[in-house]
């Protein structure tokens, strides 16, 4: 069984997740510049048209990136994440919140965390979307 509806989009994706793991450990190493540069390569690798920005491991990378190219960039005072990787993110992070909120079997199984996120994620995305 695969999760990759175009084989490239996996060597992609690997290469993204690779660079959001070494972003990662350079903010961790206190250099949050350079940790936003890796950031945002790693969503620009994730624009291409291989990628299915509705497929859930896909979609997975580009939120991971796309909250961590914004915490960085708000640190920073720098621009942050593309407004398509805005929308995406935001579109999951309410899909995903409505869904639960209809189902309580789906809101019992979300991952620690995820309702934390979407309560500060969602805002702060609302807002940086009206500001560009």
């Amino acid at each position: 069984m695969t999760y990759w509806h175009d084989p490239r989009a996996e060597a992609i994706v690997t290469d993204a997740i690779s660079r959001m793991r070494d972003a990662e450990s350079l903010r961790g190493a206190g250099q949050a510049r350079e940790a936003l540069a890796l950031g945002r390569a790693g969503l620009e690798l994730l624009a291409d048209p291989s990628v299915d920005r509705e497929n859930a491991v896909e979609l997975t990378a580009i939120i991971t990136l796309t909250i961590l190219v914004e915490e960085l960039a708000a640190e920073l005072q720098e621009p942050g994440a593309s407004g398509q990787d805005l929308v995406d993110t935001l579109a999951v992070l309410k899909r995903t919140g409505d869904a639960m909120s209809r189902n309580p079997e789906a809101n019992a199984a979300a991952p620690n965390g995820w309702r934390e996120m979407q309560a500060k994620w969602i805002p702060l995305l609302e807002a940086r979307l009206m500001t560009r």
